[in-house]
C-alpha cells in the first residue's frame, strides 16, 4: 500500500475528499489521502482507486459493483472467495494473478497467503453472495 495518510490530517485535501467531482475524489484516492473515508464512497470508481491502494480489501471483497471486486482480485486479495465470483471476468482476473505469480491452483495460493484468504474468519464463512 502507498503512504496512507487519513483523513482530517490535512485541510486542503479534505475538502477534495468531499468534492462533488468523483474525478477528483479517485485522485486523492490515487495519492493516498482519505481512503479511510473513500472506502465507502458512493462512486464505484473511487471505491476501485482505494483497493488499487491496497486499502480496505476486506470490505470491498463483497462491493456490489464487480469493477471494485475486479480491482480487489488484482490485489490479490480474496481470491478463495473471489474465483466464483458470479462475473466471469473477475474469475479471469483471479485466474490469471494466480498463473502470473506461479501458482498451480487457489489452494496453492490460499496455503501460501493465509492473511489474504477470504475465509479466514469465522463471520466469513457464512456470506453468501
Amino acid at each position: 500500500m502507498a503512504d496512507f495518510r487519513p483523513y482530517g490530517t490535512d485541510k486542503d485535501f479534505d475538502k477534495l475528499v468531499n468534492n462533488k467531482d468523483w474525478n477528483v475524489r479517485k485522485a486523492v484516492a490515487e495519492a493516498g489521502y482519505g481512503l479511510d473515508r473513500l472506502v465507502d464512497d458512493e462512486n464505484c470508481w473511487v471505491r476501485a482507486e482505494v483497493a488499487r491502494q491496497g486499502y480496505g480489501l476486506d470490505k470491498l471483497v463483497d462491493d456490489e459493483t464487480y469493477v471494485v471486486r475486479s480491482a480487489v482480485a488484482e490485489q490479490g486479495y480474496g481470491l478463495d472467495r473471489l474465483i466464483t465470483d458470479i462475473i466471469r471476468d473477475i474469475q479471469a482476473t483471479v485466474k490469471e494473478y494466480l498463473a502470473d505469480n506461479k501458482y498451480k491452483n487457489i489452494k496453492e495460493w490460499a496455503k501460501d497467503n493465509p492473511d489474504k484468504t477470504y475465509y479466514k474468519n469465522e463471520k466469513n464463512k457464512d456470506k453468501e453472495r
